[in-house]
């Protein structure tokens, strides 16, 4: 509100003192983001394929991709036959803004090996008995399937999307790729450098939203190498 009554105090379509600006501005308290441990991702990738969403966690947990992505995912997004084999998220033209993001990703060794047999010219990955998504929003719902997934894997059903893609962000850095910020929105399934930054430093170190903020904003060196700056972060958190 603060800033809407700013900006039509510029443009001139309103007069006077911000009738807001005296309003104590409440912080919300961020939540430190949740993911799975390597060894976690594998015991779930197993106990999902008795549940036939397989690929829901692959695409999730190796790739990072969101619920939305994952869902609408096409064939025509994979890659297999080139050098370096890919996936090109496209728009999914959803709800949201984040529906509208596109990147590549490189494909994981996994999923290659999963999908390659089934490999079709064109059309959606996840059949789906509806032709739309109606009520549901999604055409292809597998909620039930992962969560009985996870229960059998011994994991939480709490924003089981939102897990697997922290989980695909934090096992790259902690294995030291990628290599420098630059290249992060290349491997990871961000809009920029600067998100992924934030998302790693608040993952793999445990920082704070604000001292996460800040590191991702210092940091012009190696990711793997990030551990150098801990030391000056601690005193924020």
């Amino acid at each position: 509100m603060h800033s809407i009554f700013e900006e039509a105090i510029t443009i001139g379509h309103y007069t006077g003192e911000n009738p807001v600006k005296r309003v104590h501005r409440y912080k919300l308290t961020k939540k430190t983001p949740e993911f799975h441990t390597e060894e976690e991702l594998n015991t779930l990738l197993e106990a999902s394929k008795a549940h036939g969403v397989e690929w829901v966690v692959l695409l999730g947990g190796w790739a990072g991709l969101r619920k939305a992505e994952i869902v609408n995912a096409r064939w025509e997004w994979f890659e297999f036959d080139s050098d370096k084999s890919l996936i090109q998220v496209k728009a999914s033209h959803g709800p949201t803004i984040k529906d509208s993001e596109e990147c590549a990703i490189p494909m994981n060794r996994l999923i290659h090996e999963a999908l390659l047999p089934h490999r079709r010219p064109e059309g959606y990955l996840f059949e789906a008995k509806r032709h739309s998504a109606g009520f549901h929003r999604y055409r292809y719902e597998p909620k039930k399937s992962l969560a009985a997934s996870l229960e059998d894997a011994g994991l939480t059903t709490k924003n089981p999307y939102q897990r697997l893609r922290m989980t695909f962000g934090s096992i790259h850095v902690q294995r030291g790729t990628p290599k420098t910020s630059a290249t992060l929105t290349r491997v990871m399934p961000f809009s920029t450098a600067a998100t992924a930054l934030r998302r790693i430093c608040s993952c793999v170190a445990g920082l704070s939203f604000r001292a996460s903020v800040f590191m991702a904003r210092s940091i012009r060196q190696p990711v793997n190498e990030c551990n150098i700056n801990y030391v000056r972060i601690s005193k924020l958190v």
